[in-house]
């Protein structure tokens, strides 16, 4: 009797030792995945974000006679929650920007937004090919290696490692892949242009230096 007791004993002891051993290994196998799962939750709640906008600017246009809002950038947004087109001021914040911060209702700047509104001033319609023209994108300086991109036409496209410094960039990256020569671009790149300068200063990408 004393003789099986000390053997259960043994089990019990070598079965915790190897639990103990075991579960750590676990953990090193399972937390990589689980340490994806942020990312991708973050990069799809950006999309429905974008998703959002497209929207409200969609509804925005059909009361203001097919013309999107005509500020860019925060201003441009400033548009959508003014006429109550798109209130809710987490939309404006990428998931995992902690540089930017819920605007409290009394102001709304580009401090207060994790996205670059670059289509501001176009009419439904303008364009043959509206998916091919941004019409707002997460500022690129938010580095997460990737990039996702609102087209005129409401659809939004996603770009794995992409590494752009500016807005200008990312305007200059579609107008590459589209009819480069084609006019509308020089608004786009202007609109994008100011939003780089009207970020606050710690958030301004750095400056180029000139040749």
């Amino acid at each position: 009797m004393e003789s099986e007791t000390k053997s259960s004993w043994l089990l019990y002891l070598f079965a915790g030792l190897a639990a103990l051993i075991m579960i750590p290994q676990m953990f090193y196998f399972l937390l990589p995945p689980l340490g994806r799962v942020r990312p991708e939750a973050c990069r799809i709640s950006s999309r429905s974000n974008l998703k959002q906008m497209a929207l409200a600017i969609k509804q925005y246009a059909i009361d203001y006679e097919d013309y999107s809002p005509i500020e860019s950038g925060a201003d441009g947004f400033k548009m959508l929650i003014d006429q109550d087109f798109l209130t809710d001021y987490s939309i404006y914040v990428f998931p995992m920007d902690k540089k930017h911060s819920r605007s409290n209702g009394h102001s709304f700047t580009e401090a207060n937004t994790s996205y670059a509104y670059v289509g501001a001033g176009f009419k439904e319609g303008d364009f043959p090919e509206p998916g091919k023209i941004p019409r707002a994108f997460e500022k690129p300086w938010v580095d997460k290696g990737y990039m996702n991109i609102l087209y005129l036409d409401g659809h939004v496209e996603n770009f794995e490692k992409v590494k752009f410094k500016t807005c200008i960039d990312v305007v200059e990256f579609c107008r590459q892949k589209h009819n480069p020569d084609d006019p509308a671009w020089q608004f786009l790149l202007k609109n994008a242009r100011l939003v780089d300068e009207a970020n606050p200063l710690e958030l301004r990408p750095p400056a180029r230096r000139r040749r």
